[in-house]
């Protein structure tokens, strides 16, 4: 049977979570390509490669997407509305999953988007997929981002020192966790 969320969107008050159609990969290549955004999600800090990212999208993305377990982030407070990032559940095993949200365009950061999201996501992971945590790891110098996941109730569990690349400052990546009674759902968004 097909999960609720891949029939109608899961909906907040901004944004819908809607599954990947193959006209979403233009998107990725943009943001994949994007220095800042590499910077703030890759270890290695670099962008991928053309080939990289529609290799990407085409074996990992778009199947992901067709089980139910990746999302396309519409923002619907525009007039039409349009795709702005992508979130997933990942490495789904003893009930436990994992995060990853990318907000693509810059204009679009720091505006609530990705809370609404991962939220709806969070939402999505313990109603239908019957999760009982869910993690994700964020490098301790994204600190928007981390603020966002604790608005969402995301609690810092451990931290890991990476290996940066030659040339690169010392980095800490931040392993956050939620379970359903640290979940901050608000009342005025919903998921289907």
């Amino acid at each position: 049977m097909e999960p609720a969320a891949l029939r109608d969107p899961l909906q907040a008050q901004r944004v819908a979570l809607c599954r990947h159609t193959s006209d979403d990969l233009a998107y990725f290549l943009e943001w994949y390509a994007d220095r800042e955004l590499a910077r703030l999600t890759r270890h290695d800090q670099t962008p991928l490669s053309r080939s990289q990212i529609v290799t990407y999208f085409q074996t990992i993305i778009m199947p992901s997407s067709a089980r139910g377990h990746c999302f396309g982030i519409q923002a619907t407070d525009s007039t039409p509305p349009r795709l702005i990032g992508t979130c997933s559940l990942t490495d789904l095993a003893h009930e436990t999953g994992t995060l990853r949200i990318l907000i693509g365009p810059h204009e679009c950061w720091g505006k609530g988007y990705g809370t609404e999201a991962v939220r709806l996501l969070v939402a999505y992971g313990f109603e239908h997929l019957k999760l009982r945590e869910i993690v994700l790891g964020v490098f301790d110098f994204n600190e928007r981002a981390i603020r966002s996941y604790e608005r969402v109730g995301f609690r810092h569990a451990s931290t890991i020192r990476l290996n940066m690349p030659l040339g690169l400052p010392p980095a800490q990546e931040y392993l956050m966790t939620i379970t359903p009674t640290s979940f901050q759902h608000p009342k005025n968004e919903r998921s289907n």
